[in-house]
């Protein structure tokens, strides 16, 4: 979408983390490693993805309707 901005001084994974409280600055650098933050970041965007998808599939049946 036009006009949407993106990190540019943080790596997005980090960014969406951090937006959404996930994680701590702080424990981001200290406490987890790059795996753990690859397992939190998975368990968080999936179930988005999927409500999206599943959204989208009904928009696009209540429009043929």
């Amino acid at each position: 979408i036009r006009g949407v901005k993106e990190y540019s001084n943080v790596d997005p994974i980090f960014g969406y983390l951090l937006h959404k409280g996930a994680i701590k600055y702080k424990e981001l650098w200290e406490d987890y490693t790059y795996e753990d933050v690859m397992y939190i970041y998975e368990a968080l965007i999936i179930p988005e993805y999927n409500k999206m998808v599943v959204e989208e599939y009904y928009a696009k049946k209540a429009r043929k309707k």
